[in-house]
């Protein structure tokens, strides 16, 4: 018996230890029943958000690689580190919560992790690396293949459960629930047009007030137009490098076209545009911080946009796949003769792009004008003719694109009320998962603070 004590004490004590020195290595941030999320995900999700969302745009939000993001501030109070951190976890949370319900809900997706990961190693040989040299270089010294398989795997099923909800929450919506919201959140919903011009506040060591109170004397829109046109005629005229007349006209055309903008909280536009004492075609000046007076008129009150956005599919032929852009064209021609002769319907249109483009989202609902970058399509798209059925190819910087109009959609204001009323949705569902798996969820909320303060030394290099 004393022999069996001793084994079974010193059998105890091993698995006590081998517990502790597993929990010691276990690089898990996150872990739920079906879920995990390691130290390597985490830095990866770190500077793909990084990536996705700011790098394009960095003089915009005034980040610096010279700097870490330590150095750099995002908001009064809260760091650019701060920031990243905190969007790293919370999107893992939200990742983790949405795919473990998802599995307990008996919801099956199978993410396409090989089109996702080419994009990544495509990348690479453009830039003649290996992949993993890419994803060292971009994404720090953790990363892996792996690590994109599994963060992938958990983000692309985890939105797909999330865009199953919000069509499932957004299909039970009313009109009336529309309405309701829109007399609830009229700040958030409603838009102003204005017109727009800015002047140097020093101009050649003269404080340019006499200029700006010519401008904000304007009475109408017209007054107000013809005054930014003779301005940038004046200064044409002066100019070393003067524009042609149809330059200028396209200048002073791009000048006096009507800004619409929504609420921003404390902005001083804002706060003067949807004040409740601001009368049509009253006058504003604000001060910028570059050393600019600009000048507002407001040419129509809060409203709610009724334009209706769009439904559209298009079909991508990348010139690189063709010998010449004429044979880019040929084909765009010949699929839309594919297209005519299958019917010219959206089913007929969705089975050709999955021939041509694959698996994927065919069509995109409730689109605004400039939902694609390219200019050609931009102008297609608002045309007031357009109609359900319409389809066309448009030369693209690498090729060719085959647009189908599958229709209107929801006028703008309403569109709006649905996205922030499924987001709402979302964020509650979110909050109810959360409690869920409150007890069956771990955390190490401190791996944030293991999180790197600057990109990887070798994108100093590469930008």
């Amino acid at each position: 018996m004393k022999i069996k004590s001793i084994i079974t004490i010193l059998l105890a004590v091993m698995l006590l230890v081998c517990g502790c020195a597993q929990k010691e290595n276990d690089s898990a941030v996150i872990k739920t029943e079906h879920c995990r999320v390691d130290d390597a995900m985490l830095e990866f999700i770190f500077y793909y958000n990084y990536y996705e969302l700011y790098s394009a745009e960095a003089d915009y939000y005034g980040l610096s690689t010279d700097l870490t993001f330590s150095e750099q501030m995002y908001s009064q109070g809260v760091s650019w580190q701060q920031h990243l951190s905190e969007l790293a976890m919370s999107d893992a949370k939200k990742y983790v919560l949405l795919k473990e319900a998802a599995i307990d809900l008996g919801f099956e997706y199978e993410p396409a992790l090989d089109a996702k990961i080419a994009e990544y190693t495509d990348n690479a040989s453009a830039m003649g690396m290996t992949a993993d040299e890419y994803y060292k270089a971009y994404f720090g010294e953790k990363v892996t293949e792996e690590t994109l398989r599994e963060f992938f795997e958990l983000q692309l099923y985890a939105l797909a459960y999330e865009s199953y909800l919000k069509e499932e929450y957004t299909e039970s919506l009313t009109d009336a629930d529309y309405s309701k919201y829109y007399d609830e959140h009229k700040a958030e919903i409603e838009i102003v047009d204005a017109l727009t011009y800015s002047i140097p506040i020093n101009y050649y060591g003269v404080i340019n007030s006499e200029k700006r109170d010519s401008l904000l004397a304007c009475k109408t829109p017209e007054e107000f137009k013809a005054w930014i046109a003779n301005d940038l005629t004046e200064k044409n005229e002066a100019s070393d490098t003067p524009k042609t007349a149809e330059e200028l006209a396209v200048k002073i055309a791009e000048k006096t076209e009507v800004v619409r903008s929504y609420y921003t909280p404390g902005g001083d536009f804002s706060e003067w545009a949807f004040a409740e004492d601001t009368e049509l075609y009253d006058t504003h000046y604000a001060e910028k911080n570059t050393g600019m007076y600009d000048i507002y008129m407001l040419v129509k009150k809060p409203y709610a946009w009724e334009k209706y956005n769009h439904n559209v599919g298009r079909i991508v032929l990348s010139g690189k796949d063709y010998a010449s852009i004429e044979e880019v064209k040929s084909k765009a021609d010949e699929i839309i003769a594919q297209l005519d002769a299958n019917g010219g319907g959206a089913d007929a249109f969705e089975a050709l792009y999955k021939e041509y483009n694959g698996e994927g989202e065919c069509f995109y609902y409730n689109v605004q004008d400039d939902f694609y970058g390219d200019e050609s399509s931009r102008v297609w798209l608002k045309d007031e003719a357009r109609k359900e059925g319409d389809v066309t190819a448009l030369a693209t910087p690498d090729g060719y694109s085959i647009i189908y109009y599958a229709g209107r959609g929801m006028q703008r204001w309403m569109a709006d009320a649905k996205d922030n009323l499924a987001n709402a949705y979302i964020e509650n569902c979110i909050t109810e998962f959360e409690a869920k798996y409150a007890d069956s969820m771990t955390v190490n909320e401190n791996a944030i603070e293991a999180l790197p303060e600057a990109l990887p030394g070798v994108v100093y290099d590469l930008y």
